[in-house]
């Protein structure tokens, strides 16, 4: 019976023995399908992680030319409202200056005139004034 029970145990240590060593190929199996899974994963997000860091470098190239861009734009913008302002005095000192000195040389011309027919009239007045008294010095009565 002693025999017995060692046959059992020896054979059950067998048992495990072969069991452990099925599951040592399983997992050196596994081992070997997940290193060249990785490698094959490696293999093919490299070109990916190349193609994202060259994206990368033209997207910081695109926003260095955008950003010049806009500088350039807003100095134009800025020489742009300059010229419009010196193009605004200019009219201003070109056209309404001279508008205006004309305007005084015809409120001038007008102020002339209205002297002289004042003094035109004044004349009338006086000569009419002086005829009226010689004939009341005519009038005998």
């Amino acid at each position: 019976m002693n025999n017995l029970w060692l046959g059992i145990i020896g054979l059950s240590l067998l048992v495990m023995a072969i069991s452990q060593f099925g599951v040592l190929l399983y997992a050196a199996r596994l081992t070997r399908r997940l290193e060249k899974l990785s490698a094959e994963i490696e293999r093919n997000v490299k070109p990916v992680l190349a193609r994202l860091d060259t994206i990368s470098a033209e997207m910081e190239r695109a926003v260095t030319v955008a950003g010049a861009q806009v500088d350039l734009v807003d100095k134009l913008f800025k020489e742009l409202a300059g010229r419009i302002e010196q193009t605004a005095d200019l009219l201003q000192q070109r056209l309404l200056a001279p508008a205006r000195e004309g305007v005084a040389i015809l409120a001038s011309l007008r102020a002339a005139l209205a002297a002289f027919r004042e003094r035109r009239e004044s004349s009338r007045r006086r000569s009419a004034t002086e005829n009226q008294d010689d004939a009341e010095a005519l009038f005998i009565g």
